[in-house]
């Protein structure tokens, strides 16, 4: 996995996740965001993130979406539901 997205609120964190996924995002960022990007403090709208995964994916890179502790737990809600 070179780069990570992890929901947070209405938000997605970006966090590089191998050296090739930092030094790819070296090339969408300015110099002045690394700091930033390095730690995993850079959060983006769903839209930057969607055009972002594209470009990341069409790239060669391996992309890897957290889910939200909502989505993930969705599937054995409506499991349950239905064994009710």
């Amino acid at each position: 996995m070179d780069l990570l997205l992890a929901p947070m609120e209405s938000t997605n964190r970006l966090v590089p996740a191998s050296a090739m996924g930092m030094l790819w995002l070296q090339t969408h960022f300015d110099d002045e965001h690394w700091d930033e990007l390095s730690r995993g403090l850079v959060a983006l709208s769903p839209s930057c993130s969607e055009s972002l995964i594209a470009d990341a994916l069409e790239a060669g890179l391996k992309v890897n979406r957290i889910p939200s502790f909502a989505q993930a737990a969705l599937p054995q809600i409506e499991q349950r539901q239905q064994q009710s």
